[in-house]
């Protein structure tokens, strides 16, 4: 083969990957739509993805989704999904990077500084995300209109930090929901005697086909023990039939869309 042909042969190669790959991203675009946005807060170091509802404006108060990914850290993944899951509905799509989602989490998994690591090792991961969400939730209000209290909803191993806001700010929520969502009662010290919590509304979804199925079951009842102990009356658990493993995104969606003005 001269010298020519393999030129002409690897430029052709190097086409043909080119054109494979753009048709695999625009396949994932058409899948979980457009990008979301990464940001950082601009007084806490946490990062976080925000994606706007369609139509959005400033002229209106917009309702908040905080959706906390799981074990698997796909922040990006996580944020996608509800997005190609949202359908018009209003809410503003928040996903923060957090690290209370694991027991250790892992400094490679990330793109936090060595400051922020070493801040965390004389805290905890949790006290991270409580002030880090705090953070977030500040600036997506003062720059998008949010709603003065927000939705969340913790898949799997962010169920930690779901639960944590249950039991220790209910007063800023507006509902929670867990997806297979995990509770080992992480960061979780004195409950909230907040009058907000008696009718918060929560709610936890679980796929039959889960294969953690037992686990999970177990940890609700534990968290539903406690909160029946401290005075929350509004919580409730609704079995998947045929799902596994997942987030839930219309489950979640269509159970915070019910909450809103006007719809009860």
């Amino acid at each position: 083969m001269t010298t020519s042909r393999k030129v002409l042969l690897g430029t052709l190669l190097i086409l043909i990957t080119l054109s494979i790959t753009l048709v695999l991203i625009a396949q994932d675009v058409i899948m979980l739509g457009p990008m979301p946005t990464l940001k950082t807060a601009r007084h806490n170091p946490m990062q976080y993805y925000v994606s706007l509802p369609d139509g959005w404006n400033a002229a209106k108060k917009w309702p908040i989704l905080v959706t906390v990914d799981g074990a698997n850290h796909d922040f990006l993944r996580n944020a996608r999904t509800f997005m190609h899951a949202r359908n018009g509905l209003p809410f503003i799509i928040v996903t923060p990077v957090v690290l209370s989602n694991v027991s250790t989490p892992n400094p490679a998994d990330y793109n936090y500084s060595a400051a922020v690591w070493d801040a965390v090792a004389k805290t905890s991961p949790m006290q991270f995300d409580d002030k880090g969400l705090a953070a977030v939730i500040s600036d997506v209000q003062a720059d998008y209109n949010g709603e003065d209290k927000f939705f969340i909803t913790g898949w799997s191993g962010g169920g930690s930090l779901t639960w944590f806001m249950v039991f220790t700010h209910p007063d800023q929520l507006a509902g929670a929901s867990l997806a297979c969502g995990n509770y080992f009662g992480h960061g979780i010290g004195t409950i909230s005697s907040d009058p907000q919590r008696v009718h918060l509304p929560v709610k936890a979804f679980q796929g039959d086909q889960d294969p953690a199925y037992d686990h999970i079951a177990k940890q609700w009842r534990d968290a539903k023990k406690l909160a029946d102990t401290n005075g929350y009356q509004n919580l409730s658990y609704q079995i998947v039939a045929g799902a596994d493993h997942q987030p839930f995104p219309d489950q979640v969606f269509a159970f915070f869309a019910s909450q809103l003005p006007g719809q009860n």
